[in-house]
């Protein structure tokens, strides 16, 4: 053996050349070896084979070997020559290859059902609007649907530029979603101020910002509609806080408020009745306060898995 196969292996030539193969290789791997050059001396012909080397723990190494005979005329030496080219590389390329495909047909497949399960939600939040609905007014009831509608697709439109494809960074989904709100309310978001204070670090799985996004869009939308004597100026805040294990969300403005006698759990408005089963499918909580102004807090556990998927 050359200087550069014996150190591929880890030895000096001298180390090897005093060696039978069940002193080079683990059992099972030695056993193989035999098999193959006992094959190869009863057909002599030239034999090619792959096969591994651990040089030390965690440190494999993978060749491919070509066996040729070295008899003299027509007498059998059982000496043979054989040539060693390392493949290590090669193989843990088409290793890392085949652990991309792997990830990627996951991938493929969590998306499949995630598309399936956004139209189910869109789905609902349709036939909400079609039995809970003012269905007089037409045109207001589409604009509501295509704004939750939109509160999903803004979720997949940040993931596609995110390099987590797991987690979604809150304050940058709730700023983008903040403004498409008041782009939808055009004059009317003229005379309301929103106002946010979102913790940079917070970051939702897809089943928690979802729901999230669209409690926001309820609220601050309903806030927008309803909070205000017309021509008064006010503002709507969003606050957001976090601890190892909950989130919390505030949603408020300082309009005129709700009457005494209201009650969140049994609004029979289709935004209030959306929220709360929102806050069901987090596992949350959700209380109000309506003497100054209407402010609503939702907490809720994070990272929790199997989330419902419906409405």
């Amino acid at each position: 053996i050359n200087r550069k196969g014996a150190s591929l292996l880890g030895k000096s030539p001298d180390e090897l050349l005093t060696k039978k193969i069940p002193d080079l290789f683990e059992p099972k791997i030695a056993k193989n070896a035999e098999n193959i050059l006992e094959n190869f001396f009863a057909t002599g012909k030239p034999s090619f084979v792959e096969h591994s080397y651990m040089r030390r723990p965690g440190d494999e190494l993978f060749f491919e070997t070509w066996l040729f005979s070295l008899d003299q005329k027509s007498k059998k030496t059982r000496k043979v020559w054989g040539l060693m080219h390392d493949i290590s590389g090669k193989k843990r390329a088409e290793r890392n290859l085949l652990e991309s495909l792997k990830e990627k047909d996951v991938m493929l497949k969590e998306i499949h059902h995630r598309v399936k399960n956004n139209l189910q939600q869109v789905a609902s939040l349709l036939y909400l609007q079609e039995i809970r609905g003012n269905n007089t007014d037409i045109v207001s009831a589409l604009h509501e649907s295509r704004d939750r509608i939109f509160s999903m697709a803004l979720v997949h439109e940040i993931l596609i530029a995110s390099e987590n494809l797991s987690q979604i960074n809150l304050a940058t989904y709730l700023s983008s979603l903040v403004q498409h709100i008041e782009g939808s309310y055009g004059i009317l978001a003229d005379k309301v101020k929103v106002t946010m204070n979102v913790d940079p670090a917070i970051a939702l799985t897809l089943d928690e910002c979802i729901p999230c996004g669209l409690i926001i869009n309820e609220l601050v939308s309903n806030s927008m509609k309803h909070a205000f004597l017309p021509e008064v100026k006010g503002e709507i805040f969003i606050r957001v806080s976090s601890t190892e294990q909950t989130c919390t969300l505030i949603i408020g403005d300082n309009g005129r408020g709700l009457p005494s006698s209201a009650d969140v759990a049994r609004a029979g408005s289709l935004g209030l009745q959306l929220v709360n089963r929102l806050v069901h499918q987090l596992n949350g909580s959700i209380s109000v306060a309506g003497e100054h102004g209407t402010v609503y807090t939702i907490t809720f556990p994070m990272n929790l898995p199997g989330r419902g998927e419906y409405l």
